[in-house]
């Protein structure tokens, strides 16, 4: 395989494993002893994310890039597609940024519409919608990433609502059953046929087994680059002779663990940090430099960012989520807000989200400082006070002005942002 993110493995029935990553080959086939034998669905992928393989053998893929969710046959013909192709939004027949799919034993699919939503879509075996539950927060049945899903015997639906740290469990219509804390930052889950969970903490970067009643009975890992030692430990399998493979995204790799006797001691690693996630901003040379190959936009081009612009804070006034999120471009991977606060693709949409279920009212007022031109890229500069009127009176930002950097460029004729930094934390509260 090449060097580049590791995204997602599975198993077959004949104890092949394929492999999902961010570089090309993105999908590939390795027989049970680890040697290649073929490349899978070239240019279907965008930004590859979650790999399942059901019992029929097909391969479903979830692609937070391109927004799609596919099943492919065992030679790679592709039966289903679910969501349509570069079209991010909330409904039933769409997804935004979708990050892991699960099957029930009737046929039945759920997909972890995670990132750009916060829900569990259900379809039956065909792909007909039968419903969707959850929304973003903190309450039962609520998501903050819900981002990988699995479906035990007795078909309850575990989610591992990430940012939440927690494994919430529902029955097969969505009825909210129960939840396990205290388990870290459940990244990846699989269940075995004993019903165990086997989940990857990409946040305390660890692998954990969970009885049936959410008990850790064994971890094993910790940060790091060394063998045995993960970066965003992102999804996992474990094959029928307890075999573990990891993708371990930072660490470009896929790592495979033999099965061992337990030592029946506790791991020498106890999680208090979560690492490889934390970053200020740049304040350096190059940060405070415009680009020599810049220049100044052309009216037209200037004319449309500056009108996204007022597009993007009609949206954020309006709570308007989904039509905010097609304001972002693909390949924007995050930024810097403050000390406190980063924006990445998995929390872009939170703002808008609380200014619209905490009823608040807000406003701006852009001032214009400036733009470049480089690389076909629009780069804007503006000051705006952002004031937070909430419903119990409560007035913030009052006074304050914030500075906003957006790099805009044009994707299938329409500007996106793609990235730049804003000033300070934009929520506070």
């Amino acid at each position: 395989m090449g060097s580049g993110e590791a995204s997602g493995v599975a198993l077959n029935s004949r104890g092949h494993v394929f492999l999902f990553q961010r570089v090309k080959p993105m999908l590939a086939e390795f027989d049970e002893h680890g040697k290649y034998l073929r490349t899978i669905g070239e240019g279907l992928f965008d930004h590859p994310h979650g790999l399942r393989i059901d019992s029929q053998d097909n391969i479903w893929t979830t692609d937070d890039g391109n927004h799609l969710v596919l099943k492919l046959s065992p030679r790679g013909q592709v039966l289903l597609v679910l969501g349509r192709k570069d079209t991010g939004a909330e409904a039933n027949w769409l997804f935004n940024k979708p990050a892991d799919v699960a099957f029930a034993k009737n046929g039945d699919i759920y997909v972890a519409d995670g990132y750009g939503n916060a829900r569990i879509v259900k379809f039956d075996r065909d792909g007909k919608f039968i419903k969707a539950w959850g929304k973003f927060g903190s309450a039962p049945g609520e998501f903050d990433l819900p981002h990988s899903v699995v479906v035990d015997k007795q078909d309850r639906v575990y989610v591992g609502d990430r940012e939440n740290k927690r494994i919430q469990i529902f029955d097969s219509a969505g009825n909210f059953l129960k939840e396990w804390t205290g388990i870290g930052y459940p990244y990846g889950l699989f269940i075995t046929p004993d019903q165990h969970i086997w989940m990857a903490d990409g946040g305390f970067d660890r692998i954990i087994e969970l009885d049936q009643n959410g008990k850790i009975l064994g971890a094993l890992g910790e940060p790091g680059h060394a063998p045995g030692q993960f970066a965003w430990a992102h999804f996992l399998a474990l094959g029928p002779d307890r075999r573990l493979y990891v993708a371990d995204v930072l660490n470009w790799r896929f790592q495979v663990f033999a099965p061992v006797r337990s030592s029946g001691k506790m791991a020498t690693y106890i999680p208090s940090l979560r690492m490889f996630w934390d970053l200020t901003p740049s304040t350096g040379w190059a940060s405070r430099q415009v680009s020599s190959q810049s220049s100044t936009p052309s009216p037209g081009p200037l004319d449309e960012v500056w009108a996204r612009e007022e597009e993007y804070w009609r949206y954020v006034k309006a709570g308007d989520v989904a039509n905010y999120l097609t304001l972002w471009n693909d390949n924007f991977r995050g930024w810097p807000c403050s000390t406190e606060h980063t924006s990445t693709k998995a929390n872009i949409g939170d703002w808008v989200r609380k200014i619209r279920d905490d009823k608040i009212r807000f406003s701006y007022a852009l001032s214009r400082e400036g733009a470049t031109s480089t690389g076909g890229a629009v780069i804007v500069y503006y000051r705006t006070p952002l004031i937070y009127e909430h419903p119990d009176g409560r007035i913030e930002g009052a006074g304050k002005t914030r500075r906003f950097t957006h790099t805009w460029i044009k994707t299938n004729g329409a500007w996106q942002i793609v990235g730049g930094m804003c000033g300070a934390d934009p929520m506070t509260s």
